[in-house]
């Protein structure tokens, strides 16, 4: 029996949770002129409040008083989850936009589209940026003050969900198509209880992120306000979300359901309508609230098979308890029976009973196994073995939790790793180092290597460059690196790319000196949140450059020095021979002046030979898959460092370039990355 090196790190202590209730005596307003138009604001439970000047300081108050309502503890809260949720919300710097009666108050104030308002924007100073979804209104207007509570209500819940959830776990990712929010989303639509017809404008505007975003935020506040009893307070059933009871949501949503028991209630509290009400008074509604909300025996483990690879009927609501039979040789099944009590005891002892089976049943019917604290680990612990013992065959989830999954040797396909995201942080070595943990909060694993994000880093460019990493290590998005030699070579060298400011860095080399980190991190290049430029969606879409494809690119080609250093390496190599005769001649040392002959002439005198080399490589990488090309961005435009935009001007001006790039076997980036990627290979913790 091999022995597994493994460790499991704690889950650091939970926070100190406060006592929550609506005590107005810590609602404290603030002045806050630097964030003007949003001039005053509440810090409430690490959410803060910002209000334009129009809203009045009764109307910020109650706001914050109905976020406490939320924030009150009963049997179902899970203090865990509870404290984990406030720290996500205060180091993330979520914040809740406040204004007066709507969009059509400002346009008609200041006589111009509200797009083209500040009021429009995110706050510009300050830590308080990206995270945040949309506004709550204060209504004065006699005709719509009794809609007062329903807007309240929403839109915290769209912050919550849409922000902080989204951040806190996978499954609440709307940006993954492949989230449980999406396909309970999608759940809704399908049985035609969710009626998206209103959101298509969006859709038929060309943005899709933006309606996705929309329609799952959407679904999930539909959700809450049934399952927490103000169906029919708020109006439900309607045209857009046709069923307004619990029982219906249980029996007809289960995946709906599912997000509503094992995230919403162990962590929100169903605000009594009575306390809305004494909060904002309404005429003609009345406290009708369902409280008919009796405990349930739910189990969140064992209820839905969650594994995408699996085509699974959710009606049939299948439990990871049932035993099943996977067919496999009587050889191999009789070696998987040797050592499944030790997996049992491996995965309580070591994974906190969260740990992961494959195997892999050879032609010959020998098999191997891996195990690992997520899908990621134990399908590449498995494909060790598998390769070091010569066993033709496919590695396939076997065991989850110490439960038997569903019988998967009956396709061809490849079992692949999927997108397991939301594990505690402490579940991976590197970020369990003091010296990483002191500057990074943020960790996204893609094939090994890490993406990691100071406490001021949004999260959305934090994933938009493992996004762009991941696209570049996987250019055809199937699941799997292109070339594993790279990706290998990555991991095991602790590669990172860092989402910072100057400061962050300054500060994180400070620290590390004397520190494991030290000499055991690699890092190429970082990308800096507040300095670069970004081209969320892609270059593209946005038509701006995304210095992502560079300073990303200078880490992933890290690899290729290495792993191939006939070709692309630093000493003697055909790409330095390409660079020489770009460059018109060999030079150690940057010339005073480039020959004309010349297409590549970095002139930047820091910048070494090797350095120059590592230039070059993304130049003609760029030039290579066309993200140059003068119709999507300026980036090229005339200079003197770099002019060859394109494939085609590649292969006409840098013919050794382009043969190097093209005619060697490699599996290089043919695509532009746009930090979108679709397949399931990413891992937050």
């Amino acid at each position: 029996m091999k022995k597994l090196l493994l460790k499991f790190l704690l889950v650091s202590s939970l926070m100190g949770i406060s006592s929550i209730g609506a005590d107005e005596s810590n609602l404290n307003i603030y002045e806050d002129q630097q964030s003007d138009p949003f001039v005053r604001y509440i810090d409430v439970q690490n959410l803060r409040l910002y209000s334009l000047d129009e809203v009045s300081n009764k109307f910020l108050k109650n706001v914050a008083k109905t976020y406490l309502l939320m924030l009150k503890t009963n049997s179902q809260i899970n203090p865990e989850m509870r404290a984990e949720y406030l720290k996500i919300t205060k180091n993330n710097y979520v914040y809740q936009r406040i204004g007066l009666e709507g969009t059509d108050y400002y346009e008609k104030k200041f006589n111009t589209s509200f797009n083209n308002l500040p009021q429009s924007r995110i706050v510009e100073n300050g830590p308080f940026r990206e995270n945040i979804t949309d506004y709550i209104w204060e209504y004065r207007r006699e005709n719509i003050k009794s809609e007062q509570i329903t807007e309240v209500i929403e839109h915290l819940l769209h912050t919550i969900t849409n922000v902080a959830f989204s951040i806190q776990y996978s499954d609440w990712d709307w940006r993954n198509p492949s989230s449980m929010i999406n396909l309970a989303t999608q759940e809704a639509i399908d049985k035609g209880i969710f009626n998206i017809s209103g959101y298509k404008e969006i859709l038929d505007r060309g943005d899709e992120d933006g309606f996705n975003k929309a329609i799952t935020t959407e679904f999930a506040y539909w959700l809450i306000a049934v399952e927490w009893g103000l169906g029919d307070f708020i109006g439900i059933p309607n045209d857009e979300f046709r069923i307004g009871n619990r029982k219906e949501i249980s029996e007809k949503l289960p995946l709906g359901h599912r997000m509503y028991k094992c995230y919403v209630e162990k962590i929100l509290s169903p605000p009594d309508l009575k306390s809305l009400l004494s909060i904002f008074p309404t005429n003609g509604k009345t406290n009708n609230q369902d409280l008919t909300n009796k405990i349930e025996d739910y189990n969140c483990d064992q209820n839905i098979n969650l594994n995408q690879e699996i085509n699974l009927n959710i009606n049939e609501n299948i439990s990871l308890n049932q035993e099943i039979n996977l067919n496999i040789e009587e050889t191999c099944n009789r070696q998987i029976k040797g050592f499944w009590k030790d997996y049992l005891e491996l995965n309580k002892s070591e994974f906190n009973s969260r740990g992961y089976l494959f195997i892999v049943e050879g032609e010959d019917g020998r098999c191997e196994y891996g195990v690992g604290i997520n899908e990621n680990d134990a399908f590449i612990d498995c494909t060790k073995w598998k390769e070091e013992n010569n066993i033709i065959g496919k590695c396939m989830p076997y065991a989850k939790d110490g439960k038997v999954l569903l019988d998967k040797h009956s396709n061809n396909a490849e079992a692949k790793p999927t997108n397991n995201i939301f594990k505690s942080k402490e579940s991976k070595n590197l970020s369990s180092w003091e010296c990483m943990r002191g500057s990074f909060d943020k960790y996204v694993e893609v094939f090994g290597v890490f993406v990691v994000g100071s406490p001021r880093a949004p999260m959305d460019k934090v994933l938009h460059t493992a996004g762009v990493l991941a696209q570049y290590l996987d250019n055809d998005e199937d699941g799997q690196p292109d070339d594993p030699k790279i990706t290998s070579y990555l991991s095991r060298n602790n590669y990172i790319v860092p989402v910072w400011s100057s400061n962050d860095r300054d500060k994180f080399w400070q620290s590390a000196s004397g520190t494991i980190c030290e000499d055991n991190i690699g890092m190429a290049a970082s990308m800096y949140y507040d300095e670069d430029q970004w081209a969320i969606g892609g270059i593209k879409k946005t038509g701006q450059w995304d210095t992502n494809l560079e300073e990303v690119w200078h880490v992933v080609s890290a690899g290729w020095y290495e792993v191939y250093p006939e070709y692309f390496g630093n000493n003697s190599s055909k790409l330095l021979d390409a660079m020489n005769k770009a460059r018109g001649g060999f030079f150690k040392n940057i010339p005073s002046k480039y020959p004309k002959s010349a297409w590549y002439a970095y002139n930047d005198e820091t910048c070494s030979y090797e350095c120059q080399a590592h230039e070059y490589f993304y130049w003609i990488l760029m030039a290579n898959i066309n993200a140059l090309d003068r119709s999507y961005t300026d980036k090229c435009r005339p200079n003197d460092e770099w002019n060859v935009c394109n494939k085609s001007e590649l292969k006409e001006i840098d013919f050794l370039a382009y043969e190097l790039l093209n005619s060697y076997n490699f599996i290089l980036p043919t695509q532009i990355p746009d930090g979108k990627y679709k397949a399931n290979a990413i891992n937050i913790y």
